[in-house]
Protein backbone atom coordinates (compact mmCIF):
# COMPACT_ATOMS: atom_id res chain seq x y z
CA UNK A 1 0.00 0.00 0.00
CA UNK A 2 2.76 2.08 0.59
CA UNK A 3 5.02 1.66 -2.39
CA UNK A 4 1.49 2.17 -4.22
CA UNK A 5 0.95 5.77 -2.56
CA UNK A 6 4.25 6.58 -3.78
CA UNK A 7 4.25 5.23 -7.26
CA UNK A 8 0.99 7.93 -7.52
CA UNK A 9 2.84 10.85 -6.11
CA UNK A 10 5.81 10.08 -8.56
CA UNK A 11 3.69 9.87 -11.19
CA UNK A 12 1.98 13.33 -10.51
CA UNK A 13 5.00 15.21 -10.08
CA UNK A 14 6.48 14.12 -13.18
CA UNK A 15 3.11 14.72 -15.56
CA UNK A 16 3.12 17.99 -13.33
CA UNK A 17 6.98 18.71 -14.40
CA UNK A 18 5.99 17.84 -18.36
CA UNK A 19 3.51 20.21 -18.10
CA UNK A 20 5.09 23.29 -16.91
CA UNK A 21 8.37 22.57 -19.04
CA UNK A 22 6.08 22.35 -22.49
CA UNK A 23 4.23 25.61 -21.49
CA UNK A 24 7.86 27.41 -20.26
CA UNK A 25 8.92 27.37 -23.78
CA UNK A 26 6.36 30.02 -24.40
CA UNK A 27 8.71 32.87 -22.98
CA UNK A 28 6.56 36.25 -21.86
CA UNK A 29 8.13 39.33 -24.21
CA UNK A 30 10.46 41.64 -21.70
CA UNK A 31 9.10 44.84 -20.76
CA UNK A 32 9.72 47.74 -22.63
CA UNK A 33 10.84 50.82 -21.10
CA UNK A 34 10.23 54.58 -22.50
CA UNK A 35 13.63 56.60 -23.99
CA UNK A 36 12.72 60.18 -23.35
CA UNK A 37 14.73 62.99 -24.58
CA UNK A 38 16.92 65.04 -22.26
CA UNK A 39 14.41 68.07 -22.92
CA UNK A 40 11.40 69.23 -24.49
CA UNK A 41 11.83 70.15 -28.13
CA UNK A 42 9.65 71.26 -30.77
CA UNK A 43 9.22 68.91 -33.51
CA UNK A 44 11.26 69.53 -36.66
CA UNK A 45 11.35 68.08 -40.11
CA UNK A 46 14.23 66.38 -39.36
CA UNK A 47 12.80 64.30 -37.22
CA UNK A 48 11.83 60.93 -38.83
CA UNK A 49 9.42 58.41 -37.29
CA UNK A 50 11.01 55.27 -36.55
CA UNK A 51 9.44 51.57 -38.07
CA UNK A 52 10.30 50.29 -35.00
CA UNK A 53 11.26 52.35 -32.02
CA UNK A 54 13.77 51.12 -29.25
CA UNK A 55 13.17 52.22 -25.54
CA UNK A 56 16.19 52.24 -23.33
CA UNK A 57 15.59 52.78 -19.48
CA UNK A 58 15.23 56.34 -19.23
CA UNK A 59 17.53 58.30 -16.68
CA UNK A 60 15.52 60.37 -14.33
CA UNK A 61 17.27 63.17 -12.51
CA UNK A 62 15.47 64.13 -9.29
CA UNK A 63 16.81 67.90 -8.73
CA UNK A 64 14.94 69.14 -11.77
CA UNK A 65 13.15 71.80 -11.20
CA UNK A 66 9.37 71.16 -12.68
CA UNK A 67 5.89 72.85 -12.03
CA UNK A 68 4.17 69.04 -11.14
CA UNK A 69 5.94 69.15 -8.11
CA UNK A 70 3.90 72.32 -6.82
CA UNK A 71 0.80 72.52 -5.08
CA UNK A 72 -2.19 74.10 -6.40
CA UNK A 73 -2.57 76.31 -3.43
CA UNK A 74 1.11 77.86 -4.43
CA UNK A 75 0.48 77.38 -8.67
CA UNK A 76 -3.07 79.11 -8.16
CA UNK A 77 -2.57 82.38 -5.36
CA UNK A 78 -6.18 83.83 -5.98
CA UNK A 79 -7.46 83.22 -2.35
CA UNK A 80 -11.26 83.13 -4.46
CA UNK A 81 -9.97 80.69 -6.41
CA UNK A 82 -8.27 78.26 -3.83
CA UNK A 83 -11.80 78.03 -2.08
CA UNK A 84 -14.14 77.19 -5.20
CA UNK A 85 -10.95 74.86 -5.60
CA UNK A 86 -10.87 72.98 -2.39
CA UNK A 87 -15.09 72.92 -2.39
CA UNK A 88 -15.11 71.15 -5.58
CA UNK A 89 -12.49 68.40 -3.70
CA UNK A 90 -14.87 68.22 -1.05
CA UNK A 91 -18.33 68.23 -3.01
CA UNK A 92 -17.71 67.06 -6.82
CA UNK A 93 -20.18 64.16 -7.19
CA UNK A 94 -17.63 62.25 -9.86
CA UNK A 95 -14.36 63.35 -6.88
CA UNK A 96 -16.73 61.51 -4.21
CA UNK A 97 -17.83 58.25 -6.55
CA UNK A 98 -14.02 57.85 -7.50
CA UNK A 99 -13.26 57.96 -3.91
CA UNK A 100 -15.78 55.27 -3.06
CA UNK A 101 -14.06 53.29 -5.93
CA UNK A 102 -10.98 53.28 -3.97
CA UNK A 103 -12.80 52.60 -0.75
CA UNK A 104 -13.78 49.73 -2.66
CA UNK A 105 -10.22 48.40 -3.58
CA UNK A 106 -9.40 48.74 -0.16
CA UNK A 107 -11.67 46.35 0.87
CA UNK A 108 -10.66 43.97 -2.09
CA UNK A 109 -6.89 44.49 -0.32
CA UNK A 110 -7.97 43.22 2.60
CA UNK A 111 -9.97 40.48 1.66
CA UNK A 112 -6.71 39.28 -0.20
CA UNK A 113 -4.33 39.79 2.92
CA UNK A 114 -6.55 37.26 4.55
CA UNK A 115 -5.51 34.24 2.00
CA UNK A 116 -2.44 33.43 3.52
CA UNK A 117 -4.23 32.68 6.45
CA UNK A 118 -5.92 29.38 6.63
CA UNK A 119 -9.25 28.51 6.52
CA UNK A 120 -10.80 28.29 10.19
CA UNK A 121 -14.58 27.27 11.07
CA UNK A 122 -16.48 26.95 14.39
CA UNK A 123 -19.09 25.17 14.82
CA UNK A 124 -21.50 23.67 17.45
CA UNK A 125 -24.46 21.27 16.65
CA UNK A 126 -27.08 19.00 18.73
CA UNK A 127 -29.37 16.30 17.10
CA UNK A 128 -32.18 13.25 17.68
CA UNK A 129 -32.21 10.16 15.57
CA UNK A 130 -33.97 7.09 16.45
CA UNK A 131 -33.26 3.67 14.66
CA UNK A 132 -35.32 1.60 12.81
CA UNK A 133 -35.39 -2.09 14.10
CA UNK A 134 -34.63 -3.31 10.51
CA UNK A 135 -32.31 -1.06 10.38
CA UNK A 136 -28.37 -1.71 9.99
CA UNK A 137 -27.36 0.53 13.41
CA UNK A 138 -30.66 -0.45 14.93
CA UNK A 139 -29.82 -4.23 15.08
CA UNK A 140 -26.41 -4.01 15.48
CA UNK A 141 -27.33 -1.65 18.53
CA UNK A 142 -29.58 -4.43 19.76
CA UNK A 143 -27.09 -7.59 19.74
CA UNK A 144 -24.46 -5.30 20.97
CA UNK A 145 -23.25 -5.30 24.79
CA UNK A 146 -22.51 -1.41 24.63
CA UNK A 147 -25.93 -0.27 23.65
CA UNK A 148 -26.31 2.95 22.18
CA UNK A 149 -29.27 5.05 23.64
CA UNK A 150 -32.70 5.02 21.50
CA UNK A 151 -33.41 7.45 20.58
CA UNK A 152 -29.55 9.06 19.86
CA UNK A 153 -28.80 12.07 20.77
CA UNK A 154 -25.12 13.66 18.84
CA UNK A 155 -23.87 17.18 21.00
CA UNK A 156 -20.91 18.38 19.51
CA UNK A 157 -18.96 21.80 18.93
CA UNK A 158 -15.54 22.09 17.46
CA UNK A 159 -13.17 24.04 15.44
CA UNK A 160 -12.20 22.62 11.46
CA UNK A 161 -9.52 24.26 9.24
CA UNK A 162 -7.92 24.01 5.62
CA UNK A 163 -4.82 25.56 4.31
CA UNK A 164 -3.36 25.58 1.05
CA UNK A 165 0.75 25.83 1.09
CA UNK A 166 1.84 28.57 -0.81
CA UNK A 167 4.50 26.06 -2.91
CA UNK A 168 4.40 28.34 -6.09
CA UNK A 169 3.92 31.34 -5.24
CA UNK A 170 0.40 32.06 -6.25
CA UNK A 171 -1.39 33.05 -3.37
CA UNK A 172 1.62 35.76 -2.49
CA UNK A 173 1.41 37.10 -6.26
CA UNK A 174 -2.73 37.09 -5.68
CA UNK A 175 -2.29 39.96 -2.78
CA UNK A 176 1.06 41.78 -5.00
CA UNK A 177 -1.64 42.17 -7.58
CA UNK A 178 -4.51 42.81 -5.44
CA UNK A 179 -1.62 45.69 -3.90
CA UNK A 180 -1.16 47.27 -7.19
CA UNK A 181 -4.20 47.45 -8.23
CA UNK A 182 -5.03 48.97 -5.26
CA UNK A 183 -2.51 51.65 -5.86
CA UNK A 184 -3.62 51.83 -9.31
CA UNK A 185 -7.29 53.09 -8.13
CA UNK A 186 -5.68 55.67 -6.15
CA UNK A 187 -3.37 56.82 -9.22
CA UNK A 188 -7.12 57.04 -10.82
CA UNK A 189 -8.34 59.54 -8.06
CA UNK A 190 -5.38 61.37 -8.30
CA UNK A 191 -6.01 61.89 -12.37
CA UNK A 192 -9.55 62.78 -11.12
CA UNK A 193 -8.64 65.34 -9.02
CA UNK A 194 -5.72 67.24 -11.06
CA UNK A 195 -8.57 67.32 -13.44
CA UNK A 196 -11.34 68.98 -11.52
CA UNK A 197 -8.38 71.04 -10.25
CA UNK A 198 -7.58 72.38 -13.09
CA UNK A 199 -10.98 72.56 -14.77
CA UNK A 200 -12.53 74.62 -12.12
CA UNK A 201 -9.15 77.02 -12.76
CA UNK A 202 -10.33 77.07 -16.37
CA UNK A 203 -13.59 77.99 -16.19
CA UNK A 204 -12.69 80.55 -13.16
CA UNK A 205 -10.65 82.38 -15.82
CA UNK A 206 -13.23 82.17 -18.52
CA UNK A 207 -15.49 84.26 -16.12
CA UNK A 208 -12.67 86.56 -15.93
CA UNK A 209 -12.50 87.12 -19.74
CA UNK A 210 -16.65 87.46 -19.75
CA UNK A 211 -16.74 90.49 -17.40
CA UNK A 212 -13.66 92.04 -19.92
CA UNK A 213 -15.85 91.55 -22.89
CA UNK A 214 -18.80 92.69 -21.28
CA UNK A 215 -16.67 96.02 -19.55
CA UNK A 216 -15.77 96.33 -23.40
CA UNK A 217 -19.19 96.37 -25.23
CA UNK A 218 -20.24 99.16 -22.29
CA UNK A 219 -17.24 101.33 -23.19
CA UNK A 220 -17.59 101.22 -27.00
CA UNK A 221 -22.10 101.42 -25.94
CA UNK A 222 -21.10 104.57 -24.93
CA UNK A 223 -18.80 105.65 -27.82
CA UNK A 224 -21.63 104.55 -30.57
CA UNK A 225 -24.47 106.60 -28.06
CA UNK A 226 -22.06 110.04 -28.09
CA UNK A 227 -21.72 109.35 -32.18
CA UNK A 228 -25.06 108.91 -32.67
CA UNK A 229 -26.00 112.12 -30.80
CA UNK A 230 -23.15 113.69 -32.97
CA UNK A 231 -24.77 112.29 -36.12
CA UNK A 232 -27.75 113.50 -35.75
CA UNK A 233 -27.27 116.99 -34.92
CA UNK A 234 -25.15 116.95 -38.16
CA UNK A 235 -28.38 115.77 -39.69
CA UNK A 236 -30.62 118.52 -38.06
CA UNK A 237 -27.49 120.78 -39.29
CA UNK A 238 -27.59 119.46 -43.10
CA UNK A 239 -24.68 118.39 -43.35
CA UNK A 240 -25.10 114.45 -42.91
CA UNK A 241 -27.78 112.21 -44.72
CA UNK A 242 -30.22 110.30 -42.22
CA UNK A 243 -28.65 107.05 -43.38
CA UNK A 244 -25.64 107.72 -41.34
CA UNK A 245 -27.38 107.80 -37.97
CA UNK A 246 -29.57 104.90 -38.88
CA UNK A 247 -25.86 103.09 -39.62
CA UNK A 248 -25.18 103.93 -35.72
CA UNK A 249 -28.04 102.83 -34.29
CA UNK A 250 -28.10 99.38 -35.97
CA UNK A 251 -24.58 99.01 -34.75
CA UNK A 252 -25.86 99.77 -31.50
CA UNK A 253 -28.61 97.04 -31.38
CA UNK A 254 -26.03 94.64 -33.14
CA UNK A 255 -23.82 95.38 -29.84
CA UNK A 256 -27.28 95.46 -27.28
CA UNK A 257 -27.55 91.62 -28.94
CA UNK A 258 -23.85 90.63 -28.63
CA UNK A 259 -23.94 91.58 -24.95
CA UNK A 260 -26.99 89.39 -24.35
CA UNK A 261 -25.52 86.18 -25.50
CA UNK A 262 -22.09 86.95 -23.69
CA UNK A 263 -24.10 87.21 -20.53
CA UNK A 264 -26.04 84.16 -21.64
CA UNK A 265 -22.35 82.59 -22.05
CA UNK A 266 -21.43 83.65 -18.32
CA UNK A 267 -24.52 82.24 -17.07
CA UNK A 268 -24.16 78.88 -18.44
CA UNK A 269 -20.26 79.24 -17.08
CA UNK A 270 -21.90 79.80 -13.90
CA UNK A 271 -24.10 77.09 -13.97
CA UNK A 272 -21.26 74.85 -14.91
CA UNK A 273 -18.60 75.76 -11.63
CA UNK A 274 -21.60 75.61 -9.39
CA UNK A 275 -22.44 71.60 -10.73
CA UNK A 276 -18.30 71.36 -10.50
CA UNK A 277 -18.36 72.76 -6.70
CA UNK A 278 -21.58 70.11 -5.83
CA UNK A 279 -24.03 72.64 -5.30
CA UNK A 280 -26.69 74.53 -7.10
CA UNK A 281 -26.25 77.45 -9.45
CA UNK A 282 -25.22 80.59 -8.08
CA UNK A 283 -23.49 83.66 -8.61
CA UNK A 284 -19.52 83.13 -8.61
CA UNK A 285 -17.02 86.06 -7.34
CA UNK A 286 -14.19 86.63 -9.32
CA UNK A 287 -10.78 88.75 -9.48
CA UNK A 288 -10.80 91.29 -11.69
CA UNK A 289 -9.17 91.51 -14.97
CA UNK A 290 -6.20 93.47 -14.83
CA UNK A 291 -5.03 91.93 -12.36
CA UNK A 292 -5.51 88.06 -13.63
CA UNK A 293 -3.93 89.52 -16.71
CA UNK A 294 -1.12 90.54 -14.82
CA UNK A 295 -0.25 87.08 -13.05
CA UNK A 296 3.12 85.48 -13.95
CA UNK A 297 3.13 81.49 -14.02
CA UNK A 298 5.95 79.66 -13.55
CA UNK A 299 6.71 77.40 -16.50
CA UNK A 300 9.58 75.32 -15.02
CA UNK A 301 8.68 72.34 -17.53
CA UNK A 302 11.63 69.72 -15.69
CA UNK A 303 12.54 66.75 -18.60
CA UNK A 304 10.41 64.72 -20.10
CA UNK A 305 11.45 61.25 -17.95
CA UNK A 306 9.80 62.84 -14.97
CA UNK A 307 6.19 62.44 -16.33
CA UNK A 308 6.45 58.87 -15.18
CA UNK A 309 7.18 60.61 -11.91
CA UNK A 310 4.17 63.17 -11.67
CA UNK A 311 1.61 61.41 -14.13
CA UNK A 312 -1.21 60.30 -12.02
CA UNK A 313 -2.46 58.72 -15.43
CA UNK A 314 0.93 57.49 -16.25
CA UNK A 315 1.91 55.78 -12.53
CA UNK A 316 -1.84 53.96 -12.85
CA UNK A 317 -1.16 52.42 -16.43
CA UNK A 318 2.35 51.42 -15.18
CA UNK A 319 0.40 49.77 -11.92
CA UNK A 320 -1.88 47.75 -13.88
CA UNK A 321 1.06 46.31 -16.36
CA UNK A 322 2.75 45.18 -12.79
CA UNK A 323 -0.39 43.60 -11.97
CA UNK A 324 -0.85 42.17 -15.16
CA UNK A 325 2.52 40.39 -15.23
CA UNK A 326 1.22 38.98 -11.40
CA UNK A 327 -1.95 37.77 -12.90
CA UNK A 328 0.76 35.80 -15.37
CA UNK A 329 2.42 33.93 -12.80
CA UNK A 330 -0.64 33.35 -10.83
CA UNK A 331 -1.85 31.63 -14.17
CA UNK A 332 1.09 29.69 -14.54
CA UNK A 333 0.88 28.82 -10.95
CA UNK A 334 -2.35 26.55 -11.73
CA UNK A 335 0.22 24.26 -13.33
CA UNK A 336 2.23 23.14 -10.30
CA UNK A 337 0.13 20.43 -7.37
CA UNK A 338 -1.75 21.84 -4.62
CA UNK A 339 -0.59 20.73 -0.99
CA UNK A 340 -3.16 21.29 1.23
CA UNK A 341 -3.83 20.58 4.88
CA UNK A 342 -6.64 20.10 6.63
CA UNK A 343 -7.97 18.87 9.96
CA UNK A 344 -10.01 19.69 12.98
CA UNK A 345 -10.86 19.17 16.51
CA UNK A 346 -14.07 18.75 18.36
CA UNK A 347 -16.47 17.15 21.37
CA UNK A 348 -19.11 14.86 20.85
CA UNK A 349 -20.89 12.70 22.93
CA UNK A 350 -24.44 11.39 22.98
CA UNK A 351 -25.21 12.49 26.82
CA UNK A 352 -24.89 16.47 27.47
CA UNK A 353 -23.48 15.76 30.98
CA UNK A 354 -20.22 13.80 29.15
CA UNK A 355 -20.24 16.79 26.58
CA UNK A 356 -16.92 18.41 27.37
CA UNK A 357 -15.47 15.52 29.44
CA UNK A 358 -11.80 15.39 28.29
CA UNK A 359 -10.18 13.25 26.89
CA UNK A 360 -12.99 10.91 26.79
CA UNK A 361 -15.41 13.28 24.86
CA UNK A 362 -12.10 14.78 22.31
CA UNK A 363 -11.69 13.49 18.83
CA UNK A 364 -9.23 14.89 16.21
CA UNK A 365 -8.38 14.03 12.99
CA UNK A 366 -5.26 15.70 10.80
CA UNK A 367 -4.89 14.64 7.23
CA UNK A 368 -3.09 16.27 3.82
CA UNK A 369 -3.40 15.61 0.36
CA UNK A 370 -1.76 16.59 -3.37
CA UNK A 371 -3.30 17.51 -6.08
CA UNK A 372 -2.16 18.35 -9.78
CA UNK A 373 -4.50 19.09 -12.57
CA UNK A 374 -4.72 16.26 -15.37
CA UNK A 375 -7.10 16.58 -17.52
CA UNK A 376 -7.25 20.37 -16.95
CA UNK A 377 -4.64 21.32 -18.22
CA UNK A 378 -6.13 22.45 -21.83
CA UNK A 379 -8.52 24.82 -19.34
CA UNK A 380 -5.61 25.90 -17.28
CA UNK A 381 -3.37 26.98 -20.58
CA UNK A 382 -6.41 29.09 -21.70
CA UNK A 383 -6.31 31.05 -18.62
CA UNK A 384 -2.65 31.19 -19.07
CA UNK A 385 -2.43 32.59 -22.67
CA UNK A 386 -5.33 34.86 -21.55
CA UNK A 387 -3.13 36.49 -18.70
CA UNK A 388 -0.05 36.89 -21.11
CA UNK A 389 -2.56 38.46 -23.45
CA UNK A 390 -3.52 40.71 -20.73
CA UNK A 391 0.13 41.95 -19.84
CA UNK A 392 0.88 42.86 -23.57
CA UNK A 393 -2.75 45.00 -23.99
CA UNK A 394 -1.42 46.69 -20.27
CA UNK A 395 2.00 47.32 -21.80
CA UNK A 396 0.74 48.89 -24.96
CA UNK A 397 -1.62 50.96 -22.83
CA UNK A 398 1.13 52.24 -20.59
CA UNK A 399 3.16 53.12 -23.57
CA UNK A 400 0.60 54.93 -24.91
CA UNK A 401 -0.05 56.50 -22.04
CA UNK A 402 3.59 57.84 -21.88
CA UNK A 403 4.03 59.09 -25.59
CA UNK A 404 0.22 60.41 -25.83
CA UNK A 405 1.34 62.40 -22.18
CA UNK A 406 4.59 63.68 -24.01
CA UNK A 407 2.97 64.38 -27.20
CA UNK A 408 0.32 66.98 -24.73
CA UNK A 409 2.94 68.39 -22.96
CA UNK A 410 4.84 69.48 -26.80
CA UNK A 411 1.93 70.78 -27.75
CA UNK A 412 0.51 72.88 -24.52
CA UNK A 413 3.99 74.40 -24.81
CA UNK A 414 3.73 75.12 -28.34
CA UNK A 415 0.69 77.28 -27.66
CA UNK A 416 1.97 79.16 -24.65
CA UNK A 417 4.89 80.64 -27.12
CA UNK A 418 2.24 80.84 -29.86
CA UNK A 419 -0.38 83.01 -27.36
CA UNK A 420 2.37 84.60 -26.21
CA UNK A 421 3.23 86.45 -29.22
CA UNK A 422 0.07 86.72 -30.68
CA UNK A 423 -0.92 88.73 -27.15
CA UNK A 424 2.04 91.03 -27.34
CA UNK A 425 1.18 91.81 -31.12
CA UNK A 426 -2.77 92.32 -30.54
CA UNK A 427 -1.61 94.58 -27.64
CA UNK A 428 0.23 96.98 -30.47
CA UNK A 429 -2.60 96.55 -32.70
CA UNK A 430 -5.00 97.64 -30.31
CA UNK A 431 -2.98 101.01 -28.98
CA UNK A 432 -2.44 101.87 -32.78
CA UNK A 433 -6.74 101.34 -33.46
CA UNK A 434 -7.43 103.26 -30.07
CA UNK A 435 -5.65 106.37 -31.26
CA UNK A 436 -6.82 106.00 -34.66
CA UNK A 437 -10.57 105.72 -32.98
CA UNK A 438 -10.10 109.21 -31.19
CA UNK A 439 -8.52 111.16 -34.65
CA UNK A 440 -11.23 109.53 -36.80
CA UNK A 441 -14.06 111.38 -34.35
CA UNK A 442 -11.78 114.17 -34.11
CA UNK A 443 -12.10 114.53 -37.95
CA UNK A 444 -15.33 113.73 -38.08
CA UNK A 445 -16.62 116.48 -36.04
CA UNK A 446 -14.57 118.27 -38.43
CA UNK A 447 -16.27 117.02 -41.61
CA UNK A 448 -12.92 115.56 -42.84
CA UNK A 449 -14.16 112.25 -42.72
CA UNK A 450 -17.30 110.14 -43.47
CA UNK A 451 -19.09 108.37 -40.64
CA UNK A 452 -18.41 105.13 -42.67
CA UNK A 453 -14.85 105.21 -41.69
CA UNK A 454 -15.23 105.90 -37.82
CA UNK A 455 -17.92 103.15 -37.76
CA UNK A 456 -15.05 101.06 -39.89
CA UNK A 457 -12.18 101.79 -37.27
CA UNK A 458 -14.58 101.84 -34.17
CA UNK A 459 -15.44 97.87 -35.20
CA UNK A 460 -11.71 97.17 -35.93
CA UNK A 461 -10.94 98.38 -32.67
CA UNK A 462 -13.78 96.82 -31.01
CA UNK A 463 -12.68 93.63 -32.35
CA UNK A 464 -9.07 94.09 -31.57
CA UNK A 465 -9.82 94.09 -28.14
CA UNK A 466 -12.05 91.65 -28.05
CA UNK A 467 -9.18 89.25 -29.24
CA UNK A 468 -6.87 90.63 -26.87
CA UNK A 469 -9.18 90.04 -23.98
CA UNK A 470 -9.98 86.54 -25.20
CA UNK A 471 -5.56 86.18 -25.94
CA UNK A 472 -4.96 86.67 -22.47
CA UNK A 473 -7.79 84.20 -20.85
CA UNK A 474 -5.98 81.40 -23.45
CA UNK A 475 -2.73 82.73 -22.10
CA UNK A 476 -4.29 81.56 -18.86
CA UNK A 477 -5.85 78.23 -19.44
CA UNK A 478 -2.56 77.05 -21.66
CA UNK A 479 -0.21 77.50 -18.17
CA UNK A 480 -3.58 75.46 -16.31
CA UNK A 481 -2.79 72.75 -19.02
CA UNK A 482 0.82 72.67 -18.51
CA UNK A 483 0.22 72.23 -14.99
CA UNK A 484 -1.79 69.39 -15.59
CA UNK A 485 0.10 68.16 -18.50
CA UNK A 486 3.27 67.62 -16.60
CA UNK A 487 0.78 66.03 -13.85
CA UNK A 488 0.26 68.66 -11.09
CA UNK A 489 -2.54 69.04 -9.41
CA UNK A 490 -2.90 65.58 -8.63
CA UNK A 491 -1.43 65.68 -5.21
CA UNK A 492 -3.85 66.58 -1.99
CA UNK A 493 -3.07 69.71 -0.31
Amino acid sequence: MKNNLIILITLITLITQIIVCGCSSQKIPPTENIDFPDRYNVVSDADVISASPKFPTPSLSSDTATIAAIRWVDFFPDTILQKYIQTAINNNFSYVVALERVNQARLVLRQSKLAYLPQLDAGVSAGLQRFGEYHMDGIGNRESETSIPDPYRDFNFGLRFQWELNIAGKVKNQKRAAIARYLASEEALNYVRSLLVCEVAAIYFELIGFDMRQTIYSRYMESLTASLALTRELVEQGFESSLASEQFEAKILSLKSMMLWEKHDASVKECTLAVLLGGLPAKIARMDFEKANSMNYPEHTGIPAQLIRFRPDIREAELQLYAAKLDVIVARAAFFPSVIIGGGGEYNSFELSKWFKTPASFVYDLAAGLTAPIFRQREIRVLWENAKSEQRIALKNYHQQVITSYAEVLNVLSEIETTKNMKQLKKQEVDILHHSQESALELFKLDFVSYLEVLSIMEKSLDAEIDYTQLSTAHALTHILLFRSLGGGGNYY
